[in-house]
């Protein structure tokens, strides 16, 4: 409109709004991002219920998003506790170093990734206070029992 005011509350503004809310969760990014005020923000909120509504959905989009993210997350800890246990987890460096004629050539270090107690006592459902300090777990080689050899 030349010259006034746009008007402020319609369908691409409410859409706008519940976009950025649903995309960060913040309430103040919305309304700032649209140009108007946390009075009318909140007003619409308790005057207008399809607006109190659309909000609600995409507060809802945005934590169901969160919580995707987070079963994400502990899906990939587990997956590397997993590997971790079963010997199947390797630390790579890479380091580059010159040879004997000048050229450059890049050591490879593989290192295996052993479990500290801690992983082990949070893989097996050990609390602090379930833990018995007579127990000791330890992962090492079996040496092989030499009074089964004989006949």
């Amino acid at each position: 409109m030349p010259g006034g005011r746009k008007p402020r509350y319609n369908p691409e503004t409410v859409n706008q709004i519940c976009e950025l809310i649903a995309e960060t969760g913040v309430d103040r990014i919305a309304y700032e991002g649209v140009g108007i005020a946390h009075t009318t923000f909140y007003a619409w909120m308790v005057d207008k219920e399809e607006f109190s509504a659309a909000v609600t959905a995409a507060r809802a989009q945005y934590a169901a998003k969160l919580k995707q993210k987070a079963w994400d997350r502990v899906a990939a800890a587990n997956e590397y506790i997993d590997d971790v246990l079963k010997r199947q987890c390797y630390r790579t460096t890479r380091q580059e170093v010159l040879d004997r004629k000048g050229r450059k050539v890049v050591l490879v270090k593989e290192e295996q990734i052993i479990p500290d107690s801690k992983l082990l006592d949070r893989v097996l459902g050990l609390s602090e206070g379930e833990i018995n300090p007579s127990f000791r777990f330890e992962i090492g080689l079996a040496t092989p029992d030499q009074s089964d050899d004989e006949p």
